[in-house]
């Protein structure tokens, strides 16, 4: 049953779709990102299935059951005490006598983990669905059956006219298509930044420095050594369970508290802390890149020259004249999708339409000009022998 439900869940999410109709980058946050939150989504949900999530103390009361603690303690959450998170004789990082005027940290995060986890995903994989939404299946439509790399050369032909066609009656139409993508890939950054930001809130500011703590930790000194995990994630901690005496009076009881699922938490969160920080700088720079690229007109022109067996000096004139930064766009994509060589030939396929083009337009203002020459000097007032005008 598990197996069919996962296998319905991702026939429903299509978490890839059959074209490639964005970056790597991307790629890493729709695919990898949502794949990996999902994961320890399930895994942290499976681990409370099968184990107790927090083992409690029982104080021998007549009104107490250990059942009765456990999941008092889980609902009302646990704490630490930060002065007792080092010193001699403690019995564990953050565990101690407990006085009116200390101060408490209270750990209520991980009853919601699984739920947090699961809504990043969904926040990751939303950018995605989003920009297949925008891209509505042109690249699946205008791609078809040239991504073979063997082909018979008239079928092959026949296609690419068509498909030369359409770029050729639609140049300049697609710069709206460019910008939605460029949107799509700005949204991804915010989607990395916001999950940082709602992490950091979610376990109460310490996310941000978690990794660059856990990481330094080996190289201080021992007497200064406090365990970032334990102060994050503590495996132990305290609650305070009230109860009515025998005599009908109000009695406040500490119950120490284990919470064995932070050793998992800990690593996840480990590696989440370094994952998205990858992720954030290399979205930075995709974005970065994405820019230059549609902005800088010579940067597309080579790269679309890189992209072919080689354009010759008229062909990249002609693109580079009439190619607009949504139409170079539309060419990026195709040659994600297409053999090398059918998007050579459809390169300059276009690029032959726009020459010809080109002539056509000189050819008709060259005998547009000598027509109105031929015009003028036909109507205008001609000199008589005598020096009058011929009237």
């Amino acid at each position: 049953m598990p197996v069919g439900l996962l296998s319905s869940l991702s026939g429903f999410l299509k978490l890839t779709s059959n074209k490639d109709i964005d970056s790597p980058v991307s790629k890493l946050h729709h695919n990898f990102t949502t794949l990996t939150l999902l994961c320890f989504c399930l895994l942290l949900s499976a681990s409370s299935l099968i184990g107790d999530p927090i083992q409690c103390t029982f104080n021998d009361h007549p009104l107490m059951k250990e059942d009765m603690i456990k999941t008092y303690c889980w609902l009302h959450t646990t704490f630490t005490l930060p002065r007792h998170y080092k010193g001699a004789g403690q019995i564990y990082p953050g565990i101690g006598a407990t006085t009116s005027n200390g101060e408490f940290v209270y750990h209520a995060y991980y009853q919601w983990v699984p739920f947090v986890l699961f809504l990043q995903a969904i926040m990751f994989y939303a950018p995605y669905w989003l920009w297949k939404m925008w891209e509505g299946g042109v690249v699946d439509s205008a791609s078809t059956d040239l991504a073979a790399p063997v082909m018979n050369k008239e079928e092959l032909k026949g296609k690419i006219e068509m498909l030369g066609d359409y770029l050729q009656a639609s140049l300049g139409q697609h710069n709206k298509y460019a910008m939605k993508y460029l949107g799509y890939e700005a949204l991804n950054l915010v989607v990395t930044i916001s999950n940082i930001c709602v992490m950091d809130a979610f376990l109460g500011g310490k996310f941000i420095s978690y990794g660059t703590k856990v990481f330094s930790f080996a190289q201080m000194e021992d007497e200064d050594r406090i365990d970032p995990m334990i102060m994050l994630f503590p495996r132990m901690t305290k609650c305070t369970f009230r109860a009515v005496g025998p005599s009908g009076t109000t009695e406040k009881l500490d119950s120490l508290c284990i919470l064995p699922h932070n050793i998992l938490n800990e690593k996840a969160y480990l590696f989440l802390w370094v994952w998205l920080w990858i992720l954030l700088v290399a979205g930075s720079f995709s974005v970065l890149w994405r820019c230059l690229v549609f902005f800088v007109p010579f940067m597309r022109i080579n790269l679309l020259r890189n992209y072919t067996h080689g354009l010759n000096n008229n062909e990249t004139k002609a693109l580079s004249t009439y190619l607009s930064v949504g139409d170079y766009f539309l060419f990026y994509l195709l040659h994600k999708n297409v053999s090398r060589l059918a998007f050579t030939d459809l390169v300059r396929d276009v690029a032959g339409r726009i020459s010809s083009r080109d002539s056509e337009s000189l050819e008709m203002g060259d005998k547009v000009r000598r027509d109105s020459k031929k015009y003028h000097r036909m109507n205008s007032p001609r000199p008589t022998p005598s020096g009058g005008l011929w009237t």
